[in-house]
């Protein structure tokens, strides 16, 4: 097309028709920016849509970790439930020392003090704010869901977890290793004697000690599970948005 209206240009230079070569290549100018635009155009398309597929993929590897974060919400929580019935089986143990024997107790103990730290999969936001691209995300409303998300995470692991964290480490753990013998193998001597079941049911310290520990485990649980449900409805949002 250029070499078309070049040819005719130079006709009307030949013919010295001044009026209509200036229209001429105007024309020829006006083709060669509209093609420069089109260009660019393409180009920024092109951008646009590798940056789109760059944003789903990352949105769709933040999916999987949140449900891997789901799933060990509800693995812990499990492993808790199961630790609460041990705990009110040792309560009921020490509560009637009359009707049980010390033995009894015998692995009841690890459910006082054993604990399970969450950790969060944080490697695709991780890996998202290292590379300097966190507003490849343009659903603001999504992103700013998503940062909330794993702020409430911090702020869940500097209080509920480190507090249970902290009380079986620094009160539970401790009291039992000097009151007796968690390991009834232990004992193999007359001048080593476990207490009686009596002396733990006239002490209250360990059933204070057990109380407690329930009322941490049940705050742990409220906030697990309202960090599932942000997580699901995260979850839902992000889908949404990927099948946009």
């Amino acid at each position: 097309m250029l070499k078309f209206f070049r040819k005719i240009r130079y006709n009307h230079m030949e013919q010295n028709k001044t009026g209509k070569y200036l229209k001429y290549a105007i024309g020829e100018i006006i083709l060669v920016v509209i093609g420069i635009l089109i260009a660019l155009q393409i180009n920024n398309w092109n951008e646009d849509r590798k940056e789109r597929i760059l944003e789903n993929n990352i949105l769709d590897k933040i999916s999987i970790n949140i449900q891997d974060d789901i799933n060990q919400y509800n693995k812990i929580l499990t492993a808790e439930n199961n630790a609460r019935v041990k705990i009110d089986s040792f309560l009921l143990i020490i509560r009637n020392p009359f009707d049980y024997k010390t033995s009894d107790l015998d692995g009841y103990y690890k459910s006082l003090w054993y604990f399970q730290r969450f950790t969060p999969n944080e490697s695709a936001m991780t890996n998202l704010i290292s590379s300097g691209k966190i507003n490849i995300i343009e659903n603001q409303d999504l992103l700013e869901t998503v940062l909330g998300y794993y702020k409430t995470i911090d702020e869940q692991t500097a209080s509920v977890d480190e507090a249970l964290a902290s009380y079986s480490r620094n009160q539970i753990g401790p009291y039992l290793m000097k009151f007796d013998f968690m390991d009834s193998n232990a004992i193999k001597s007359e001048y080593r004697k476990r207490k009686s079941l009596l002396e733990y049911h006239q002490d209250p310290a360990i059933e204070n000690l057990a109380f407690a520990r329930i009322q941490l485990m049940n705050t742990q649980k409220a906030y697990y599970n309202r960090q599932i449900n942000n997580a699901k409805r995260l979850l839902e949002m992000i889908n949404i948005e990927l099948n946009d």
